[in-house]
């Protein structure tokens, strides 16, 4: 039951956490390092960018041939960090690391009904964002829309079961990879807003059948170093 309400604190939490964190790095933007016109091209030919970002992951899919993903859990919760470089004019080489909640429904299973423990998910990965519009002419506009593709791993928490540990589903890491794109709202010259989405599998939890899958959709702050 304990660790019901603190699951349950923790989801309600995250969100204020997030944007909390957020409104801090927008608050930098009146700072004299960060307060300046507009940019017109990308300020630095070849930036180092750190980022933060909050996300909501929409259920896909089914866990097996009886229950989808969205009848176990509900949508789930979560942020990460990013460290990216511009490798050549348009595109960028970035590492992630993403931490999600999922919280666990009410669902009757062999032994009867019950509640599952929340699912969390910590998920590591590496790979390019492209800027189509870079490769063709300078780019004079605040909107820079991206396409995205990574590869990477995914560390699942233990499935629980009315508070109880269920042996056939323990912790579990597997392949990951997903497919998406975003834009960069240049609207200072080292701070960027950014939005950005994806189609992610995160692989196959030990003991289901099927991967997760998931659309996360995620608001964040790029910083250029």
């Amino acid at each position: 039951m304990r660790n019901r309400i603190a699951g349950q604190l923790f989801s309600r939490s995250l969100p204020s956490v997030g944007f909390f964190f957020l409104l801090v790095l927008l608050l930098l933007a009146s700072s004299p390092l960060f307060a300046q016109s507009p940019p017109q091209i990308r300020p630095k030919p070849n930036p180092w960018e750190v980022s933060a970002a909050f996300r909501a992951s929409f259920l896909l899919g089914s866990a097996d041939p009886f229950y989808t993903w969205s009848r176990l859990y509900r949508d789930g919760l979560g942020g990460g960090l990013s460290i990216s470089r511009s490798v050549f004019r348009g595109v960028s080489l970035e590492g992630s690391m993403f931490y999600d909640y999922f919280e666990g429904k009410e669902v009757v299973s062999s032994i009867g009904p019950g509640t599952l423990g929340s699912l969390s998910l910590l998920s590591f990965s590496a790979g390019f964002r492209v800027y189509p519009i870079e490769f063709f002419r300078p780019v004079s506009t605040f909107f820079h829309p991206y396409l995205l593709v990574d590869l990477g791993g995914s560390y699942f928490s233990g499935i629980r079961f009315n508070g109880e540990n269920d042996r056939s589903y323990p912790n579990t890491v597997d392949f990951a990879y997903g497919v998406g794109g975003g834009f960069d709202l240049f609207l200072w010259d080292r701070l960027i807003p950014f939005v950005e989405a994806k189609f992610q599998n995160s692989g196959r939890p030990e003991g289901v059948m099927d991967s997760l899958t998931t659309i996360p959709l995620a608001i964040g702050l790029r910083v250029l170093l």
